[in-house]
């Protein structure tokens, strides 16, 4: 069976140990190249381990898929990362535990 790098697939999962630090907020200034309050380039990942019963797989969550999982957006995920203080988490990461989740995934030509 040959795939391309354009095929997915659809699986239904649960994230049995979601945890804050799994969720990186990028933040890069296109004048300093630095992280800045003023950054016009924000976006969000989710790496975490997925479940669907039968086995598990390391998976990573990119912008809107990321803003689907976590059920907030990328601006108030990055808030929540500078504050270093997210206790809403802890509700996020029961309901990503319970309810399993239809996710598509896929090929990537990055790494």
């Amino acid at each position: 069976m040959t795939t391309t790098a354009y095929e997915r697939h659809w699986l239904t999962i649960t994230i049995p140990n979601a945890r804050t630090e799994d969720v990186n907020a990028y933040i890069e200034c296109s004048g300093c190249c630095s992280r800045c309050d003023y950054a016009e380039e924000k976006r969000v990942t989710f790496t975490f381990f997925a479940t669907d019963g039968s086995d598990t797989i390391r998976l990573t969550a990119y912008g809107k898929e990321c803003e689907k999982l976590l059920n907030h957006t990328a601006v108030d995920l990055i808030e929540f990362k500078k504050k270093d203080e997210w206790p809403e988490f802890a509700n996020i990461a029961e309901i990503l535990k319970s309810k399993p989740t239809k996710v598509q995934i896929g090929p990537t030509r990055a790494i």
